[in-house]
């Protein structure tokens, strides 16, 4: 039998002729395409470096947009770091003046916004002038803690309103889906701080629990309200795919209702959840400001209430910086997780 492989014979390359047959029969089952199936990894390639260099763009206007935004908000509140020194007596006048000359802060914030900008494009963010360190340690220190909050609350409420999710469009009950309803309501309508001291009320005081150091209780009073979110968006996306007309041919097959759901009306729901979960992340990080000041915890929400409260422009800046990092990091990859997920992502973005 003979072929070619790259313009040479496949019998000058020792190749079995039972591969060979396999091959000749697999490519005219691929319409003559010998590397039919390649454009299913070069697709997805090209449309992931065109998402991302658009992504890159989107974020350096974001946090210029941010950045100057927030820096003149900070300027227009007036007071600074060293404000509290003149209360002072063991300093004197000439020694805040030193020091305001050298973090510059009585040159214009036009001036310092540049100079700011400038070093941060180097990833210089200078130092913490109320903690005397450098503002890229500390915000990446207490990352760690946040990140892991964020993540143990993701995985509650994910788990949490999957399985409320699943029963609901399961089982088709009144019953459940009034409690599925009002789950929603009750979780969409209680708020961070609540949540929080009722959770610390409940275990410090009836339990007798320890409420600092642990994350649990924190991602337990950050969840109600992704719960709702995540519970809505679930239930409505497995009740749209089970309407679909490959859910009715496969109940034609006599497939079971879970194995229906599960394999089949689950992957078509999970993109509007995949972008909820990274729109969500902001949203974790501002609550964490909440749970980790009432839980004790050493996150990037207590270090942004320790620079607000000091005044700590560099501080505050480098956290500004990071969580808008952070939300692109999260969008990005939720949208690269919805092109795995859903071929017709790429075709579309192609077309």
């Amino acid at each position: 039998m003979k072929g070619d492989l790259c313009g040479r014979s496949w019998e000058a390359e020792g190749i079995d002729s039972k591969f060979i047959a396999f091959f000749v029969a697999f490519q005219s089952q691929m319409g003559n395409n010998t590397f039919a199936f390649s454009p299913l990894y070069k697709r997805p390639l090209s449309l992931v470096l065109k998402l991302f260099i658009r992504k890159i763009i989107q974020l350096a206007l974001m946090l210029v947009v941010v950045s100057a935004v927030a820096f003149r908000l900070l300027d227009a509140a007036g007071g600074d770091s060293l404000a509290g020194l003149s209360d002072n007596p063991n300093i004197s006048t000439e020694t805040i003046r030193r020091l305001r000359d050298i973090y510059g802060l009585d040159r214009p914030v036009s001036q310092r916004y540049l100079e700011w900008a400038a070093n941060a494009a180097k990833g210089d963010f200078g130092d913490s002038i109320s903690l005397r360190l450098p503002v890229t340690s500390l915000v990446l220190s207490r990352a760690k803690e946040t990140f892991k909050l964020a993540a143990l609350t993701l995985v509650i409420a994910l788990f949490v309103s999957s399985v409320l999710a699943f029963a609901s469009v399961r089982y088709r009950h009144w019953l459940l889906d009034s409690f599925v309803e009002i789950c929603v309501l009750v979780t969409a309508s209680l708020p961070v701080i609540v949540s929080s001291l009722m959770i610390l009320a409940i275990t410090v005081y009836l339990i007798n629990l320890p409420a600092a150091g642990g994350l649990f209780l924190p991602a337990i009073s950050l969840t109600p309200p992704f719960i709702a979110m995540f519970l809505a968006q679930s239930k409505r996306g497995l009740q749209t795919a089970l309407q679909q007309d490959y859910i009715v041919s496969a109940r034609a097959k006599g497939l079971d209702e879970t194995t229906i759901i599960l394999r089949h009306a689950l992957r078509n729901a999970l993109n509007p959840i995949i972008t909820l979960t990274g729109l969500s992340v902001g949203a974790l990080i501002g609550g964490s400001v909440i749970a980790e000041t009432v839980f004790g915890l050493q996150g990037i929400g207590s270090l942004t209430v320790t620079a607000v409260r000091n005044r700590d422009i560099p501080l505050v800046m480098g956290v500004v910086v990071f969580v808008s990092f952070a939300v692109w990091v999260a969008n990005f990859s939720a949208e690269l997780l919805q092109i795995v997920n859903d071929r017709r992502l790429v075709d579309a973005e192609r077309s």
